[in-house]
């Protein structure tokens, strides 16, 4: 995965040649923006779904100013994103545990950070 990605970065960095500095900063943030993440803060976890259920493991969970979202690491759409309105209930379990409820679901997330 790694790999691929660094492929990607170096194929949209060529593109950049030929650009002043400022031309290059424009293209990128422009890019960057149509990313639904943007903004985001990205925090790297494990998710446990409800108590004790089945995990899913290396996941960014990012939070911005309208919801809280779930992505598979180097994919660039979520694949669950939720509102804060649908979140029922949401705190810290321990330094590196996090719980949000979602209708009757428990998300419970692990970090290391």
């Amino acid at each position: 995965e790694g790999t691929a990605v660094m492929t990607a970065i170096i194929e949209k960095w060529k593109q950049l040649q030929g650009l002043t500095k400022e031309e290059s900063m424009l293209k990128y943030l422009t890019i960057a923006k149509e990313w639904p993440g943007f903004g985001s803060t990205l925090f790297e976890v494990d998710l446990y779904m409800n108590s004790g259920g089945s995990l899913i493991s290396k996941l960014w969970l990012g939070i911005d100013a309208k919801a809280v979202s779930i992505y598979q690491q180097g994919e660039p759409e979520p694949f669950e994103t939720y509102c804060y309105s649908q979140i029922a209930s949401y705190g810290k379990l321990d330094k590196n545990t996090f719980k949000i409820t979602v209708d009757e679901k428990d998300l419970i997330f692990e970090t290391n950070k």
